[in-house]
């Protein structure tokens, strides 16, 4: 027993010095500054500061928010009770950072994209999908600049590329499928009737 006390002693202590392991480090986080536009419209100008893991953020509206990074692809806001969103009013508002920095997808089903010349860039559309939101039906995108390679629930493998920002064309084995991007870019309809839908982030 005696033995057992030393060893929870010595571990307190090196928690102690230690201290609390941060969420997200300075030195290894994007940088989001700068002007953005609400949904990608130029007349919905939006803004973020950034201070090490901390960020202010002011909406199209004007509205002022604070936040910090979770870790280099995600951040969390709080806004104030009057900041009104399509789904009502919401306090914290959570955004997962596109792998090329020009988009950041909001929890309330809204996005902002970077300003100017990120304004129209590509939506980052890479990572795993489902078809019909069947967690059992793994899709995936790999990204490159415009162009795509696709991976469906069974295995096949196609090519494919952006037509615009909120629409995809796609060969598998000589079968032409289009797929319209939601707003959100969390949901791809297809014109074969079928959907694939992001993981949940």
């Amino acid at each position: 027993m005696k033995r057992i006390a030393t060893v929870i002693t010595i571990f307190a202590s090196m928690a102690f010095l230690l201290g609390p392991f941060p969420a997200a480090h300075a030195g290894t986080l994007p940088n989001i500054s700068g002007t953005w536009y609400m949904g990608g419209n130029h007349s919905k100008r939006c803004h973020i500061s950034q201070s090490g893991n901390s960020i202010t953020l002011r909406n199209e509206r004007g509205e002022n928010a604070t936040g910090s990074f979770v870790d280099p692809s995600h951040i969390t806001t709080k806004w104030p009770e009057s900041a009104y969103t399509p789904m009502g009013p919401k306090l914290q508002i959570d955004g997962r950072i596109s792998g090329n920095l020009s988009t950041i997808l909001w929890s309330n089903s809204t996005y902002w994209t970077r300003s100017a010349e990120g304004a129209h860039a590509l939506p980052d559309i890479s990572g795993t999908w489902f078809m019909g939101g069947d967690p059992s039906k793994r899709c995936h995108i790999r990204q490159r600049g415009s162009a795509l390679t696709l991976t469906n629930e069974t295995g096949q493998t196609a090519t494919g590329s952006f037509v615009n920002q909120r629409r995809i064309t796609t060969n598998w084995s000589g079968r032409q499928v289009e797929g319209h991007l939601s707003s959100d870019f969390q949901r791809i309809d297809w014109n074969n009737s079928t959907r694939w839908t992001r993981g949940s982030y």
